[in-house]
């Protein structure tokens, strides 16, 4: 009775998975959507290229950008979309003295995705026991050097947990390793190329999940406009692997002072294409939000509270 009762837990949950899907990752060959879901109030490619803001988000595309870390940092990152969902994380930046710059970041990423009542027969008697649909953990270690004054490379090694129904768990491993090159031949021109989630996962009783590996590459351009202006706009594109699909996008960050702000677009994807956001530095403490509308599901609010030191 317990393996029936495990089995009606799990089919609730790709039940409930397929109908979430498109919010945040499209239905696809791949799960994990934790080793992806933690993303930057800024697109990915001025963030993760030219590292504009400086903020911690950017080890989630790349992780070579700690090689450019100014100061130590506590960064907060929430996110709402569907209703009843809990979604967040934490992350610690230092400095390091090593070679021409280099840094480190330790955080956590927490997901819940709220409360259900299952219900079956045992015994010819009704059951029911609310429980969590889903609970996911992440733990992120990442560090990131300068190789010389064109060129960055880091990496990140993650590891996450997923219990589904409070009743079957499972455990995943995934590795980072990017790549940042500064163009000596044209100032404000720079590439960066990143192979994501490359790992593997232990199974919910007799499936594993897929991670979503993926390899992407893109390219930013940074100027400045005036002592008071700047503006930077990239492009990139990610291959995810297993669904052997090819997902383009493009951002573009004007800045003012101490305010930002930003537009993106993501193509070949059904949600969250587009991607409008601000910021702002205010002492030490660096703001972003961004707002995604959805086609089908709900809308998706990041917020992100950086504070320096």
């Amino acid at each position: 009775m317990k393996k029936f009762f495990s089995f009606i837990c799990i089919a609730a949950f790709f039940c409930l998975s397929y109908g979430m899907g498109p919010l945040y990752a499209d239905a696809g060959a791949t799960g994990w959507f934790i080793y992806r879901r933690p993303q930057s109030t800024t697109p990915r490619a001025p963030v993760a290229v030219a590292a504009v803001r400086g903020d911690l988000s950017g080890i989630f595309y790349n992780p070579s950008v700690l090689g450019t870390l100014p100061m130590r940092e506590i960064f907060l990152l929430t996110e709402s979309g569907m209703g009843g969902e809990l979604f967040g994380g934490i992350l610690y930046g230092q400095p390091l003295p090593v070679g021409l710059g280099a840094g480190a970041a330790a955080g956590v990423i927490y997901y819940d995705a709220g409360r259900t009542t299952l219900y079956w027969i045992e015994g010819g008697d009704l059951k029911e026991k609310t429980v969590s649909i889903q609970r996911d953990t992440m733990g992120i270690l990442s560090y990131g050097q300068a190789l010389s004054e064109n060129i960055l490379a880091g990496g990140s090694l993650k590891v996450a947990s997923s219990n589904i129904a409070e009743v079957e768990g499972a455990t995943a491993l995934g590795v980072d390793l990017g790549l940042m090159y500064f163009a000596p031949f044209y100032q404000g021109l720079s590439f960066s190329l990143v192979a994501q989630n490359i790992g593997t996962a232990s199974k919910f009783l007799d499936k594993a999940e897929k991670l979503p590996a993926s390899v992407w590459f893109g390219t930013s351009y940074f100027t400045d406009l005036s002592d008071s202006t700047y503006i930077s706009g990239g492009v990139d594109g990610a291959y995810i692997i297993e669904e052997e699909r090819i997902v383009p996008s493009l951002g573009v960050v004007y800045g003012y002072e101490q305010f930002t702000a930003n537009f993106g677009y993501r193509f070949n994807t059904d949600e969250s294409k587009l991607h409008i956001g601000f910021g702002a530095f205010v002492g030490s403490f660096d703001l972003g939000y961004s707002f995604s509308p959805a086609t089908y599901l709900s809308h998706v609010h990041r917020l992100t509270v950086g504070y320096m030191f």
